[in-house]
């Protein structure tokens, strides 16, 4: 999101103000061992563990994209 241009000027501060680095809790490494070696799946992957341990975490996000990913990875 930092090459587009926000348009809201709300949104902007918000993005900047909910900003953290999000540490991965090594419980959740096996998940990611398992999709190495698949691109597309390592980067959903990452991106739902993201969301999960983020200190600012979207619960609506978190539910659905464990979810889907469950019903198309398992």
């Amino acid at each position: 999101m930092a090459s587009e241009e926000v348009k809201s000027e709300a949104l902007r501060i918000n993005l900047e103000a909910t900003r953290v680095d999000v540490r991965i809790h090594p419980k959740y490494e096996v998940m990611r061992e398992v999709v190495l070696d698949y691109v597309g799946l390592l980067q959903q992957t990452d991106s739902l563990l993201e969301e999960l341990n983020h200190p600012y975490r979207n619960w609506d996000f978190v539910v659905r994209e464990t979810r889907r990913y469950a019903l198309q990875n398992f």
